[in-house]
């Protein structure tokens, strides 16, 4: 992680693509993470008893799922999966006015025709289009939490 820069920097061997990528981080992200203690600061986001989690976090997220009773699979009609997060996040950078070319970099979705040859965001574009989703899903949760405090959350 590159912490000063504020991205997550994934070397090619560790893609399932080979290929290096840079993840910006918005400023909710980062809140989250300067909270860890430091001793627990590594090259890791996920871990299971202080341990790194190298390969994934599927079972995790299904155990997780059955204790709070969410619906969990992929063979399972309506059971969350964990690209679910993914697809949400892409839909929603897409509401929130961030190109296509932005959001398939960010997401680590491969480029169509020729754009695989020449589209390379720098640092600086990519950062821009998280600025944009943060902007975006900062009003969404504001305009959410005033429908709520206003009682007009259209329940009876």
């Amino acid at each position: 992680m590159d912490r000063a820069k504020g991205f997550i920097r994934l070397p090619a061997e560790a893609t399932k693509e080979g290929k290096a990528k840079s993840i910006p981080i918005n400023r909710h992200v980062k809140a989250v993470l300067d909270t860890l203690p430091r001793a627990l600061h590594h090259d890791y986001v996920f871990t299971y008893m202080g341990k790194p989690i190298k390969k994934d976090c599927k079972s995790g997220l299904k155990t997780a799922c059955a204790a709070t009773g969410i619906i969990y699979g992929q063979k399972v009609e309506g059971g969350f999966r964990f690209h679910d997060i993914r697809a949400t996040f892409d839909t929603n950078m897409d509401s929130a006015g961030v190109s296509e070319s932005r959001r398939k970099a960010i997401v680590g979705h491969s480029q169509n025709g020729m754009d695989r040859h020449y589209l390379r965001p720098k640092d600086a574009e990519l950062r821009e289009a998280m600025d944009r989703f943060t902007a975006w899903i900062d009003a969404q949760t504001a305009s959410v939490a005033q429908n709520v405090v206003q009682g007009g959350n259209g329940a009876s």
